[in-house]
């Protein structure tokens, strides 16, 4: 219904310069040294010592062919990615669109569908591409999606030690569909 490759996205200003592009892929940082496939690194080093962090935020504004007026629990977000020695979370969110001088100016984003590569369920990180769903929240499910009101987007939020010893996280597309 809705797609996107990872690399037309709009990149948060203060995280351009940790962010890579490459045919359809978006990657954080650069791997460094890693010959396919390595191993998956852990963020802890020898000692209990830990990796600092980095983070880059990328947005998709998602259009309304074919999503309009159907409920939340029929979509899935769907993502191929490579979590690698990080973690990618996206999540399809809902703004209300302004309502004109009478609006009251309160930012109220809902989150709709969260995509977390630490699901148990993917099997643990990956140094390859994979694709896999998720799904809203069981509460969520009767929510309509209305383009007439809001506005839609997906965050897409990477994460990864600031030094990489495996594989840097990335994704190549991004879905919302309906489906079981």
């Amino acid at each position: 219904m809705w797609s996107s490759v990872g690399s037309v996205g709009t990149v948060d200003l203060a995280d351009t310069s940790k962010i890579n592009f490459s045919g359809s892929v978006a990657q954080l940082g650069r791997s460094i040294g890693v010959v396919e496939p390595a191993p998956v690194a852990t963020a802890a080093l020898a000692g209990g010592v830990t990796r600092p962090k980095i983070t880059a935020t990328i947005r998709y504004g998602v259009t309304a062919f074919g999503l309009d007026g159907f409920a939340l629990g029929d979509f899935n977000l769907r993502l191929r990615y490579r979590d690698g020695d990080g973690q990618v979370v996206a999540t399809f969110i809902e703004e209300p669109i302004p309502v004109g001088p009478t609006d009251p100016g309160t930012v109220v984003e809902n989150s709709l569908i969260r995509f977390d590569s630490t699901n148990a369920s993917f099997g643990g990180p990956s140094n390859v591409f994979r694709t896999h769903d998720a799904k809203a929240a069981t509460g969520q499910f009767k929510h309509l999606i209305s383009f007439t009101g809001n506005v839609y987007y997906v965050d897409l939020v990477m994460t990864a030690p600031a030094i990489q010893l495996g594989q840097a996280p990335a994704v190549s597309a991004i879905e919302i569909f309906l489906g079981s």
